[in-house]
């Protein structure tokens, strides 16, 4: 990251010690390096990541199954927390957006976190106008994660459930035969990864029905619209879209909460309707044996130095593969990974590696890159969508250990 030209210090011992352990120094450390320039202080995360099976950071809708209004017994659903280290503590809170038809609660607010993961239960209630409802109606229930003693959410989600007046009967979700959809997909895709499909739909479309072999989607099924907020299926069910698709519409699957198949593939059918009557069908059939994308890098030598380079093996298919580095730099709205045109003095190239297999090569030739922390983002993309991510986070120093 940048900083004011000032004296020339030497490199501590554990320049690259507090980047790779995840501690916050509240002290800054310093490198001199060629150019003269000085770095100061790596920041890391202190306390423990949470992560959630139904929240995610930035928000996500989790689309429950209709409720019909006859089954009156209160609904609970499972929201798992869990940390990648370590022990992290915080509050779990829920609001519901049209209180007149449901009441929600959590069965805890304050939480311990542990890589084992706790459970919170999310009771959902219809009061009596829900009951006494004679049309549909769309209800919102969010619930956020905050660490610590923070009151912003690191986690949400919008809970949504369609209330059905009692005595609704199931709707007619079948496909047809009808005029063929042109529908696309990769011939192949690693199960934990995303599954892209292209559908090109006809004019005057006001619903589109996915299912998954015939049949539901299985619950923890996430799809995204392009680039939509993703949405989870809380239930098992098709995926019922409805509005306007566009034209040309991009879904993307992710099914990697369900079981594998054995059969090594899966079948994708989509139907479309207008007014009630269905215009058009099609499906893909796509094998499930790609090799998922992985990245790695020996944290040992997770720091270049100089002129060096920085190896990264990579494993699995190449097909579709991009990559970007981004540096931690401090501005007027914080400290974060942003593009920076300082770190263009650093190139990346796939290779083929001396023992076998490839390596995502990281090299600073020039010598001439800012010394600080980096980001190397590595992405699988599929008609410009990501499917698969994987993050590689290094360090740039300078010069010769020294005890000052």
């Amino acid at each position: 990251m940048k900083r004011k030209m000032g004296r020339k210090t030497a490199l501590p011992v554990l320049c690259a010690a507090l980047l790779l352990t995840g501690v916050l120094s509240a002290a800054p450390s310093y490198a001199r390096y060629e150019n003269g320039a000085v770095w100061s202080a790596v920041y890391a995360p202190e306390q423990a990541q949470v992560t959630a099976d139904m929240l995610a950071a930035g928000g996500q809708t989790v689309l429950l199954s209709d409720w019909r209004m006859d089954q009156t017994a209160p609904r609970k659903e499972l929201i798992t927390l869990k940390t990648t280290s370590g022990t992290g503590t915080g509050t779990i809170r829920c609001r519901v957006d049209q209180q007149d038809y449901l009441q929600a609660a959590l069965d805890k607010s304050a939480c311990q976190v542990t890589e084992a993961g706790i459970s919170v239960q999310l009771t959902l209630t219809p009061t009596d106008a829900a009951l006494a409802l004679t049309e549909a109606a769309l209800t919102t229930v969010h619930v956020g994660w905050c660490d610590g003693d923070a009151e912003t959410e690191s986690l949400w989600a919008e809970y949504q459930v369609r209330l059905q007046p009692a005595g609704t009967g199931e709707p007619d979700l079948s496909i047809g035969t009808a005029a063929q959809i042109p529908m696309t997909a990769p011939d192949s895709f690693a199960w934990s990864e995303g599954l892209g499909l292209q559908l090109s739909l006809p004019a005057q479309t006001d619903t589109l029905l996915l299912q998954l072999e015939g049949g539901a989607f299985p619950e923890g099924t996430v799809y995204r619209l392009g680039g939509e907020t993703p949405v989870v299926l809380g239930d098992a069910m098709p995926i019922l879209l409805t509005g306007t698709p566009a034209a040309q519409t991009t879904v993307l699957l992710d099914l990697s909460a369900a079981v594998e198949p054995d059969s090594g593939a899966i079948s994708v059918e989509a139907g479309t309707w207008q007014g009630g009557v269905q215009t058009g069908q099609g499906s893909v059939r796509v094998q499930t044996n790609r090799a998922a994308l992985q990245v790695q890098s020996d944290v040992r030598q997770a720091v270049i130095r100089g002129g060096g380079v920085l190896n990264c093996p990579l494993t699995g298919d190449a097909d579709g593969l991009s990559w970007r580095l981004t540096r931690l730099t401090r501005t007027e709205s914080g400290i974060a990974y942003r593009e920076d045109e300082n770190q263009f003095a650093l190139t990346v190239t796939l290779q083929e590696a001396a023992e076998g297999g490839r390596v995502l090569a990281v090299s600073n030739e020039t010598a001439t890159a800012p010394a600080g922390s980096y980001l190397l983002t590595v992405e699988r993309r599929w008609n410009g969508q990501i499917l698969a991510a994987a993050e590689i986070p290094f360090f740039v120093c300078y010069g010769a250990v020294n005890a000052n």
